[in-house]
């Protein structure tokens, strides 16, 4: 089983959320801040929330100003709130240098956490995320740093003053885990259309009704088009496009790591047919780079 031990001072419910509230609650961006965008980006960016079942109230999600672009962006808040609508319930924690922490997988796998109850915690350490489904089975996932900074890396609102890395950045740790768990948890319409609202803002691409069903943007959009094509091309054919980029690979680590930038964003978009072939090309090519097939 899963097991969260409680006992921060500041926190005597041992509610998983303790960490995130010692952060200011994001109240929503300030009306001065999106003054500049016109009204009708604003009220798409809306329509956009619409499709998700999330208002941007500066909780569940948040209208920010990303350069030149208004983006909405559903906080790990509102997947947790979006995943009841499947009878499913989410805890997500951000676990610090100073916590007693551990887990293991395997037939009897489970996480033991107890949190460190001084003042200063140290830095981040890892997240996870649990989730109870109605049956009363759990599931959860743990983030480590290197998957966080590698998720942090592949990101491009990380690039911006306004980006919610650099302002709280114990809530995207814990997103993090969140957005890992959705891959064995059912997605209702508004979880999907908000996970795509999201991958588009961290792939750095404005969000419109043709992006948020999966399309590619208009090559007019901006003079930097062709690079986000490219990004693109994943969401016209992701599994071709990976299997044939790893034909060449002679490193079984880059095949991971392509595995991670092709497929995994994306993975909601692939039928599950086609994801199986993904990952036998995937295993297939590992196999023959470490000579366990001629």
């Amino acid at each position: 089983g899963v097991t969260v031990a409680a006992g921060h001072a500041d926190n005597p419910t041992g509610s998983p959320y303790c960490r995130a509230n010692l952060t200011p609650r994001i109240a929503g961006i300030p009306d001065g801040d999106l003054q500049e965008f016109p009204s009708a980006a604003i009220a798409q960016r809306r329509d956009t929330a619409s499709q998700t079942g999330l208002e941007p109230d500066g909780y569940h999600a948040h209208l920010i100003p990303y350069g030149k672009q208004c983006q909405f962006q559903p906080d790990y808040k509102g997947l947790v709130q979006l995943a009841l609508e499947n009878d499913v319930m989410i805890d997500a924690v951000a676990v610090y240098e100073k916590d007693s922490f551990s887990y293991q997988l395997g037939t009897d796998a489970g996480i033991k956490h107890l949190p460190f109850e001084g003042e200063d915690p140290g830095p981040l350490r890892c997240s996870y995320a649990v989730a109870t489904f109605g049956n009363g089975r759990k599931k959860f996932v743990v983030a480590t740093k290197s998957e966080v900074m590698k998720r942090k890396a592949q990101g491009q609102s990380r690039k911006t003053g306004d980006s919610p890395w650099v302002k709280w950045e114990a809530e995207m740790w814990m997103k993090t885990a969140v957005k890992m768990l959705m891959k064995f948890i059912p997605r209702s319409p508004h979880m999907k259309n908000a996970l795509r609202a999201d991958d588009l803002v961290e792939a750095g691409i404005q969000q419109s009704p043709h992006t948020l069903a999966g399309g590619a943007p208009p090559v007019h959009e901006n003079s930097k088009m062709d690079a986000i094509v490219d990004r693109m091309e994943i969401d016209v054919d992701p599994v071709n496009n990976f299997c044939n980029k790893i034909e060449d690979i002679k490193d079984a680590g880059k095949v991971t790591d392509m595995w991670e930038k092709l497929i995994v964003p994306n993975i909601d978009q692939i039928k599950d047919e086609d994801l199986l072939r993904a990952t036998e090309a995937r295993d297939l090519q590992i196999a023959i780079i470490k000579g366990e097939v001629k």
